[in-house]
């Protein structure tokens, strides 16, 4: 089972691994999940819990470059619809948490998949 990790944000974007005391980055965090660590990230001058806000930016970083490869009329197409293809994507993924059937999950993804192919 994975470790409850700390890190503190400070003002100038540095992020420090309470557990290692060390200053890591953004992909740092990312190997601490793969590895199956739990992470809470606090800013260090407000003390206010900002793990939602950092896992959305990696997540952000971390699709950057297939965001890159899609053509402008699918970014369109996503902009267009109610959710966006990571939307419809994240779905996906938290249906499969809660015990859904695999054809529903399936439909959601092919339809993802289709629109990113247009």
């Amino acid at each position: 089972m994975g470790r409850k990790i700390v890190i503190k944000k400070y003002p100038n974007r540095k992020l420090y691994n309470t557990d290692s005391a060390s200053y890591i980055s953004y992909k740092d965090i990312v190997e601490m999940i793969k590895a199956g660590d739990s992470v809470t990230v606090v800013d260090n001058r407000t003390k206010q819990d900002i793990t939602r806000f950092t896992l959305t930016q990696i997540l952000f970083q971390k699709e950057r470059e297939f965001l890159k490869s899609l053509p402008e009329s699918t970014l369109e197409t996503a902009i267009k619809q109610e959710e966006g293809l990571l939307s419809n994507s994240i779905t996906s993924l938290a249906s499969f948490g809660t015990g859904a059937s695999n054809a529903a999950t399936a439909g959601t993804t092919t339809n993802t998949a289709a629109t990113a192919n247009n």
